[in-house]
């Protein structure tokens, strides 16, 4: 069996959905189904989910997005327990299984205090919470191996909230199950530090320095390590240069059977325009917009890397009512000054007609979004990201990007071939609120929207050329789960 072990999962069925890895998990669990893997993915049951919001007076405030009902009575139970703190606490291993393929989400039930542990995802409130929270989601994953898993020859442990499996003393109920780490983030906030205290209390170890590094302690322990992207891997060798020797990659891919749109294999030009016609009114129709006109869309994730001030000054600089700006995403409950983007992101579409926002952006709107959108705008500067692939679902859909040279973008996108290019292919962490980054970011606004003008008057007056590039983007090979799957698990 082969397993993966993640602080988030997106399922179509029941999501906690906050970001890109949860999808990706979700990517890979579906396409484990598919083809026939043992596969199983564990991760926390959130009870409170992760968060939506909701607006009063134009300001956004944070509320709980629990699991749907019919999600909830579809799991399956199986009791476990586990030791946080010296402390037991009894967990339900709730199991949703799609052929052969298994996710399992674990809920610490009793006492009080365990209940309190999973609430919400990413919830970053109180230090001993956020550690105990990562040892439930390791003591969890080897004690629901142990009684019920059987033989499992691989265990992936994705992104460092996963790596207290490595050290725990009951890692030895796994056998010779080999750890894997897979690191989906070069930023700090996906590398945290613990005192040194937690893992006295909780293991007996004394390290010698005061904070522990999660992503050290999987690096220093797995037998192999994958970034996901080629050019994260050359900038994670470069922040992580004591063990460049053990750091590989492995590009991230997407489910194309729950992505992309049933058309897409026998598309031509001829049959392109009526195509997006109908997904692009099928779009609109779901945000509420009464018009028609070319439809961009910036939607992911709102953290200050990724630059959402692009878009927004954008807007605000080219008044044209033939365009449909779509925005939709989230910041973090406890990130104020993305919460203040969303803010903006909301009066801008008070103010406009033609500006559509929602915050609570589910998988019912990515999927309408990739295939109804004209263009998906993709601007996170330029080493922050670490593959993305919101751009690949759109493109195999026949949504070009105009976006940054990041991530795995690198790999795919052609200039004015399959989607447009701006800015430099900067392989250091620069940091993007430092003096540097401002200027580099003030220089790549004035080619994005360059860029963005130019797919745009090709939209307007030349849509067979524009119609020719996105149809690329549609045809671009090498975004197919399959690849990743089998570069995981040849």
């Amino acid at each position: 069996m082969k397993v993966s072990i993640t602080p988030e999962l997106s399922l179509d069925e029941g999501s906690s959905f906050a970001g890109g890895l949860g999808v990706l998990e979700g990517d890979k669990f579906y396409a484990a189904a598919r083809l026939g893997m043992d596969y199983t993915v564990i991760t926390l049951f959130y009870r409170k989910g992760y968060v939506d919001y909701q607006f009063r007076d134009g300001m956004a405030f944070p509320a709980d997005c629990p699991y749907p009902a019919s999600f909830r009575k579809s799991l399956k139970e199986k009791k476990g327990s586990v030791v946080i703190g010296g402390r037991k606490a009894e967990v339900v291993y709730r199991v949703f299984t799609k052929g052969s393929a298994r996710a399992v989400f674990i809920d610490a039930v009793s006492p009080p205090w365990a209940r309190r542990i999973n609430e919400h995802l990413y919830e970053h409130t109180d230090t001993d919470l956020s550690f105990n929270r990562y040892v439930l989601l390791a003591e969890g994953a080897i004690d629901y191996i142990s009684r019920y898993a059987g033989e499992v020859d691989t265990i992936d442990m994705e992104e460092a909230y996963t790596t207290l499996i490595a050290v725990s003393p009951n890692r030895r109920k796994l056998g010779k199950a080999k750890l894997r780490l897979v690191i989906h983030t070069p930023g700090p906030w996906g590398h945290p530090s613990f005192p040194a205290a937690n893992f006295r209390r909780q293991y007996g170890y004394n390290f010698l320095y005061d904070r522990v590094y999660l992503t050290d302690l999987g690096l220093a322990s797995a037998d192999k390590v994958f970034c996901v992207s080629r050019k994260h891997r050359a900038v994670t060798e470069k922040v992580m240069p004591h063990f460049s020797s053990k750091i590989g990659y492995i590009t991230n891919g997407i489910e194309l059977q729950r992505w992309a749109a049933p058309e897409r294999e026998k598309m031509t030009q001829e049959k392109f325009g009526a195509y997006k016609d109908r997904y692009r009114a099928e779009l609109l129709r779901h945000a509420g917009i009464k018009r028609d006109g070319m439809v961009l869309a910036w939607n992911r994730r709102i953290v200050t890397y990724k630059r959402p001030e692009f878009i927004t000054r954008f807007i605000r600089e080219n008044r044209n009512d033939e365009l449909i700006f779509i925005l939709a995403g989230k910041a973090h409950p406890q990130d104020l000054v993305n919460r203040e983007v969303m803010e903006e992101f909301n009066a801008l579409a008070g103010e406009n007609e033609n500006v559509f926002y929602t915050p609570n952006y589910d998988l019912e709107l990515s999927r309408k979004i990739v295939k109804g959108a004209d263009l998906m705008v993709f601007t996170p500067f330029s080493g922050w990201e670490s593959s993305g692939t919101s751009f690949m679902k759109g493109m195999v859909n026949g949504t070009p990007p105009v976006t940054s040279r990041d991530g795995s973008v690198v790999e795919f996108v052609k200039d004015g071939v399959n989607g447009w290019l701006f800015g430099k292919d900067l392989r250091d962490l620069v940091q993007f609120d430092s003096m540097e980054g401002l200027e580099i970011s003030r220089k790549d606004y004035r080619e994005f929207s360059s860029r963005l003008k130019k797919a745009i008057s090709l939209w307007s007056s030349r849509r067979e050329k524009f119609n020719e590039v996105a149809l690329n983007a549609m045809k671009t090979p090498g975004f197919d789960m399959d690849r990743v799957m089998k570069s995981y698990y040849p």
